[in-house]
């Protein structure tokens, strides 16, 4: 009863190619999208796409406003869509963007890759205040990353630059703003410098910041049973609880990755505590979480992983971030 429609393939002419984040689906009932690749100068683009697969180009990114957009758009209160792109501008260390629905976009803000930031991967978020809030993975006082807020008009703040050491390096996921106003998020890195499942210092953190800038380090994995280098986004369930998943760490008896362990689901309270729920083992119950949670209607989780389940398949030969796989990845509740 279930069936898969193939809507739009993509040509790398004007429509863009290689779109790697979610669709969103704006007030007039479009889905809106980006591609990090293809347009007429191969940097990306952003586009609208109906149910029935009706694609239309939007804009093509050119390098001097952007290059490389991998993450999702954000419909403002103003009706207008943010976004970010990962390289280009005037520093090509990536830009913050508006759109409106016909096309017209404006450049709002270049990284410098100095002390703003830059190579930003994650979505914006609008926060409470209007603000919209962001990471960037690399970039500030350290070069160790930064969380920065910007009005819809432009004007930047650096709110936080990480150190690289237990506060956290390289934040890659979207904050979350919880309902008790604070923003919560995640370093991919740093932390327990003593951990190395990845090939880098720490195995990351969690973290909680005010709209002020005032950052606390709420938990640093171990790359044991807890897990290892989170790299997306929180979610708060309806229990007030936050939920998260690792790549690494967890069951080390896991082969899927040549990284140890295949992850991990966690929950964390707002005091910092914390609490493993499952260690993924490679087989059926699947590896290697690349995905966000989701909370459905029955109030239990779902989410995806990018390894195990099937041994037998060979599709994927090698994945994200140099680690090698086995099986094609499952979904999960």
């Amino acid at each position: 009863p279930y069936t898969s429609k193939n809507l739009y393939s993509f040509t790398s002419l004007n429509d863009g190619a290689a779109p790697s984040a979610p669709l969103i689906q704006a007030k007039d009932g479009y889905f809106y999208g980006t591609t990090q690749l293809g347009g007429e100068y191969g940097d990306g683009s952003l586009f609208k796409v109906d149910s029935a697969g009706n694609v239309t180009p939007l804009h093509e990114f050119n390098g001097s406003d952007g290059e490389g957009s991998i993450s999702s758009l954000v419909q403002a209160s103003d009706g207008n869509f943010y976004g970010t792109t990962s390289w280009g501008g005037a520093y090509n260390e990536g830009t913050i963007f508006k759109m409106d629905t016909s096309g017209n976009l404006k450049t709002l803000y270049s990284f410098t890759g100095g002390n703003d930031g830059g190579n930003i991967s994650s979505s914006l978020i609008q926060g409470k205040d209007g603000y919209l809030y962001g990471t960037a993975f690399n970039g500030g006082t350290s070069s160790s990353g930064t969380i920065f807020r910007i009005d819809l008009l432009g004007n930047f703040t650096t709110l936080y630059s990480f150190s690289g050491g237990t506060d956290g390096y390289g934040p890659e996921a979207p904050l979350i703003q919880a309902a008790d106003g604070l923003f919560y998020g995640t370093t991919l890195e740093g932390g327990n410098l003593s951990c190395e499942v990845w090939p880098g210092s720490g195995c990351g953190t969690i973290f909680s910041i005010d709209a002020n800038g005032n950052l606390t380090t709420l938990y640093s994995f171990s790359g044991g049973p807890d897990g290892a280098n989170p790299s997306e986004a929180l979610f708060e369930a309806t229990d007030g609880a936050i939920y998260g998943t690792t790549l690494f760490g967890g069951d080390a008896s896991c082969n899927v990755s040549t990284y140890t362990g295949c992850g991990t689901i966690f929950k964390i309270d707002q005091a910092g505590s914390f609490t493993p729920l499952h260690a993924f083992t490679g087989g059926a119950d699947g590896g290697v979480p690349f995905s966000s949670l989701i909370q459905a209607g029955d109030g239990d989780f779902y989410g995806t992983d990018t390894a195990g389940g099937d041994p037998s398949c060979s599709v994927v030969a090698s994945g994200e971030n140099y680690a090698t796989y086995v099986g094609c990845g499952t979904v999960f509740k």
